[in-house]
Order: structure tokens, then sequence, then C-alpha cells
């Protein structure tokens, strides 16, 4: 029911025909009082509104609110109310709490299926059972032919393929889901050379097989300091992780995980890299690039002192940082562009410091929000070009910086004369839909104005919504300091 008897609003150019339309003399940009009936069905505005099963009060829009009670004549504030209304009417009339429970609907049920099939279900029909035996039959015993040369196909037997496998001269067994699902992925279909492993995701197998083509002497599954890296590659002092999203969120890991293990590689001189499952499946091509990078294997080079500077436009500027950069683009006041004749190869973006971030702006004091090079591209000495131009033309006073430890050890900004002066904690994110989503947007002021319990922790609304969090490794925070004069 609703609790509100009366509400005040401002009349908009959206809602004046409504309400010219119910007999109300108004017109855009009065301040009236009105009972929630009188509201525009589909209206937006939030109204006090009482859960006919549970009781609670909560704010809701007034459309949210009409749907609920058009949907079964009662108003219910969530899913799992209207559900347990549901079950309570079925109890009441069935004795059940699904219709379908009753004897009388299932007696029903069984008359259709022995007019209709000869049997008290058409699965148990002899017409079903040689039409399903026969697809199965097909798919178990299937394989795409185009594979079979190259692949050294020996039997199939029951969905399970035998196969031969060149790399290590023998034989190997694997199911045609699997075999198919490598196959798609362009992964090693061997399960000798790569052994199945309920804790080696097919993500994170190709990962691997990424690496594995662009540099030798790769060593999966490596332990360093008593912790197990997913991919290590000895004679660069480099290690990735792939972290996949609901085993690596807080529900099963502690909130220090990801950066422990960076610690440690850190104190053996291994520079580790952290590759979430989201980045790997929304921005892959990006997350190859600077994986490329890192084993010094781009595909184009550019020089900077052969390149030239200019400053870009927010279009510009944006669009590159969304192609080329793991987090996107941000809102940048400065937005410096570096260019090989006519071609974008790098950019770097400048802003106040942030609130957001517990940051006072002040007058000149800079954050460097953004860098990145053109895909699958090296630039050599791009950054500091960038940079000394950014000091000599807009003389700030003081810069700052966060390296992401999840993929940066820091050594850029050293080179760019920065210096580290604290290391973050790790920081969280929510996950929705297999997507991290950073925490400022499920501030718990906002979840109480969107009708979330106020007497709750932001933690505990999420939570209740089925929402989990992944940590991350953390950052280096920096600072680079005018040099006197």
């Amino acid at each position: 029911m609703i609790v509100d008897k009366e509400i005040e609003l401002k009349v908009n150019g959206s809602q004046l025909k409504h309400f010219n339309s119910i007999g109300l003399d108004v017109k855009s940009g009065d301040v009236i009082k009105i009972n929630p009936s009188q509201l525009n069905r589909g209206s937006n505005i939030k109204i006090l509104c009482r859960c006919d099963v549970c009781g609670k009060e909560k704010l809701h829009p007034y459309r949210r609110y009409t749907r609920s009670t058009d949907n079964g004549g009662y108003y219910s504030c969530s899913t799992k109310c209207a559900q347990d209304k549901t079950k309570n009417t079925f109890l009441e009339n069935y004795g059940v709490e699904h219709h379908f429970q009753s004897k009388s609907s299932k007696d029903k049920i069984k008359e259709t299926f022995i007019k209709n099939y000869g049997t008290d279900h058409f699965t148990h029909s002899d017409e079903y059972q040689n039409r399903v035996g026969s697809i199965v039959s097909k798919r178990h015993n299937t394989i795409d032919t185009k594979y079979i040369s190259s692949e050294g196909l020996i039997s199939i037997s029951d969905g399970l393929f035998t196969l031969h496998c060149g790399n290590h001269n023998g034989e190997y067994e694997i199911d045609r889901k699997l075999y198919h699902t490598r196959k798609q992925h362009n992964i090693d279909t061997c399960t000798i050379c790569y052994p199945l492993n309920e804790n080696v995701s097919i993500k994170e197998l190709e990962l691997r097989s990424f690496i594995e083509d662009h540099v030798k002497g790769v060593k999966p599954n490596h332990k360093i300091g008593g912790k197990e890296v997913d991919v290590f590659i000895p004679h660069l002092k480099l290690g990735f992780e792939f972290n996949g999203l609901h085993w690596h969120s807080e529900e099963f890991i502690p909130n220090d995980y990801h950066l422990n293990k960076t610690k440690i590689c850190l104190e053996n001189n291994i520079h580790l890299i952290h590759i979430y499952e989201d980045e790997w499946d929304n921005n892959r091509d990006i997350v190859k690039s600077r994986i490329l990078n890192l084993l010094k294997s781009n595909i184009t080079t550019y020089y900077a002192r052969k390149c030239h500077i200019k400053v870009i436009t927010p279009k510009v500027y944006k669009e590159f940082c969304d192609n080329n950069h793991t987090q996107g683009s941000v809102n940048s006041r400065i937005k410096l562009g570096l260019f090989s004749n006519e071609m974008l190869v790098s950019v770097m973006g400048f802003g106040q410091l942030r609130k957001s971030l517990g940051q006072t702006p002040k007058e000149n004091h800079y954050e460097m929000l953004r860098f990145c090079n053109k895909l699958n591209t090296s630039v050599v000495g791009g950054a500091s070009k960038l940079f000394k131009y950014f000091i000599k033309n807009y003389e700030p006073r003081e810069v700052i910086s966060y390296a992401d430890r999840s993929w940066s050890n820091g050594s850029l900004y050293e080179t760019l004369g920065f210096n580290m002066v604290s290391e973050t904690k790790p920081n969280y994110y929510y996950i929705i839909k297999k997507v991290r989503y950073n925490r400022y947007n499920f501030r718990k002021d906002k979840l109480v104005s969107d009708g979330y319990d106020k007497d709750l922790t932001e933690k505990q609304i999420m939570i209740n919504r089925g929402i989990n969090r992944i940590y991350d490794s953390g950052s280096l925070k920096y600072v680079y300091n005018k040099k006197p004069s």
C-alpha cells in the first residue's frame, strides 16, 4: 500500500499534459501537492510504500508500485516477497507451493500423456527413446573431419576420442565436449601435454597458449616462495596470474591475497602481472598488446625523437584511450598526443586532484591520469617526451599518479623522475554479470537513496542483492615535485 497521502512536486513539461488531462489546472514550473494516485502510471517519482507481504516501508518509483499491483493485485517490495506471496497463495488453495505439485494437476497431466503417447510421460514412449538415442549416438561419435589428418584420429567410443599427439609422440583421450571447446579457443587438445585440471580454466589456458606462442621457456603453475604462479618466464623474471572473478572474489580468498602474491614475487625479483577475467573477456586485444610489450615482442616500434606533440581534442583522446587502455578513458583537463607524421601513437592525460580519492584540488597541482601507446606498438622514449612537454608548458608545482600493481612495478614513474611516497591498500570492485564495477557507484548514501535499508552497511546491502566483491593488488602512489630553479 502507499504510505504517502500527499506529495509535493514541481510540474515539468513531460508531466503537464497528464495533469491537465485529469482536470488539474496547472502550468509548467508550478509547485503542487497531490495524492500519489494522481501521478502518471509510468512516473519515476518516488513514493513511500509499505510491502503487503513483509510490511517493510521503502521508497520506490510510482511505476514500480503500479506494475506490482497490476501483476498480482498487491504490492511487493522485492522479488523474494513476490515469490513468498505466490507460494503462500498456492499453499492456501492447493496445499502445495506450486499448483503443478497438487494431486489433481499431476493426475490431469498424466491423463493427457496417456491419451497422446500411451504412457504416463512422453519421455517414456518408444518414439521419443528411439529419436533421442539416435541423436546421442550421432553426436558422441562425430568429429570434424578437417581435424582428422592433423590430430591423428585413432578411434571414437561413447563420445571419447583417442588421438595421436605429435608433441609427445603418443596417444591421448579427450571427450567430445572438451575437444571442441579447446579447438574453439585455439588451445592444444592433448590432455597429456595439457592435463585436465579442475583448477585451470579454459581462459587461463588461452592466456598461457598466447604467451607460449611469443616466448620460449614458459613454466606453467610454477611455485615461487611457496605460491603457485600460473605462467612464469624465468629469463624475463616475469609471471602472470589469471584471476577468475568468481573464485577470486572475497567469498573464497582473503582480501590481501593478490597483493601478498605480488609482494612474494617482488621479494624474489619477479614482476607479477594480474589479469582479471573481465579484462580478458572484454579488452583482450589491449591485454595482449600489453603482454607483447612486456615480452618485447611488439609488432611496430617508433622513436619519440622522430615524433611531435600536439594538444588533442576530447573526442580523439577518448577514442584512443578506449581502444588502447585497459581502463578506458577518463576526463582529463590536459590531453597530449604524440604523433609519428600524422599517426597518433601515444597519449598522456592530466587533470586536477580527484576528490573521490580524498585529494583536495590545488592550483598548479595535477594528477597524471592516463598514459598509453597504440596497440601492438612500442614507442621508445614516448612517455619521457610527453611528460617533459607537460612540465615545460604547464609548469606544475606537483604531479601525482598511481601505479596499478596489477600491471605496474612503478619503473616508468621512476624513469620520469617521480618518487614513490606510499602504498595504497587493495581496492575492491563489485562483480555484476562477470564485470567489475568501481565501488564508488555503490556508496551507502547512494544505495539508501535508491530505497535500500539505511540500517545495513554497504557490504550487507550488496550481499543481500547477491553481489560479491573482488580485491586488486593496490597501487603505488608517486609524486613529482618541481625542481628548484
